[in-house]
């Protein structure tokens, strides 16, 4: 039973959080609320070899199975800790980013966003949940835009999470 109004928020938030805290460690997990999360791989370590391993696509030609689009499969990771808290995804006029998707993750309560670089609109934030997520397209427009991945926090200093989506023409 919910604790009365009187007790205030923290009490409120309190009672919340045991329901997402499954194994009562303390520490809302990976495999708490974030199903399917469990046996991804852990990213390589951040760094200026991986942001420039990541300037290249990982793959050419893949096609991805939630809309019409085939091109380059690209990674971007963001870590909890500076200049790699932060990456960019160009996308020239007539191109666009969608099948968005984690490719591995480390650590835990990562909160990260995809916002515009030039006027700062949210894209993607976590409250949006999975399903925006897994529906997200990037366009850059007539003029082109710049996007960036931003890692707000996490629990650990050394946390990470690899994006993977797929780079196209638009259609």
């Amino acid at each position: 039973m919910p604790p009365p109004p009187e007790d205030g928020p923290e009490k409120f938030v309190e009672f919340a959080m045991m329901f997402l805290d499954k194994d009562g460690d303390g520490v809302h997990g990976i495999s708490e609320g974030d199903e399917g999360l469990e046996g991804l791989h852990h990213p390589a370590e951040c760094g200026e070899d991986l942001s420039e391993s990541e300037l290249g696509p990982v793959a050419t030609n893949v096609s991805c199975g939630t809309s019409e689009s085939e091109g380059n499969q690209v990674q971007r990771t963001v870590c909890n800790v500076g200049p790699y808290n932060s990456a960019a995804i160009s996308l020239p006029s007539e191109r666009a980013a969608d099948c968005f998707r984690i490719a591995a993750i480390k650590g835990n309560n990562i909160a990260f966003e995809i916002v515009n670089e030039d006027d700062g609109t949210v894209l993607f934030d976590m409250s949006m949940g999975k399903e925006a997520f897994d529906r997200l397209v990037l366009t850059g427009g007539p003029d082109g835009a710049v996007c960036r991945i931003n890692l707000l926090s996490a629990d650990e200093a050394d946390a990470s999470i690899t994006v993977e989506f797929i780079y196209h023409p638009t259609f």
